[in-house]
């Protein structure tokens, strides 16, 4: 799928800066899982995971959003209307 070279992508959530760590984990010790199969390990990590230890991922995410800010000030998401 070709993507326009002019296309602004979305800053990390939470949850996906938490997947982005915890895959390594899964790819390590599981090297032929697939990403849906990936997604589904780590959404179920996220949701036994406590508050505290979501705080963390909740941080970075502020901080992604500000950086994502500064770098595309005129950023607006707008989702593309489903045919």
């Amino acid at each position: 799928r070709k993507r326009d070279p002019n296309h602004v992508p979305r800053p990390m959530n939470s949850f996906l800066s938490y997947r982005t760590e915890q895959q390594h984990f899964i790819r390590y010790y599981c090297p032929g899982a697939n990403h849906r199969e990936i997604s589904k390990i780590v959404a179920k990590w996220w949701h036994e995971l406590n508050e505290e230890g979501k705080e963390l991922y909740r941080e970075q995410a502020i901080s992604a959003k500000l950086k994502h800010a500064e770098r595309y000030p005129d950023y607006k998401f707008t989702p593309k209307k489903k045919k």
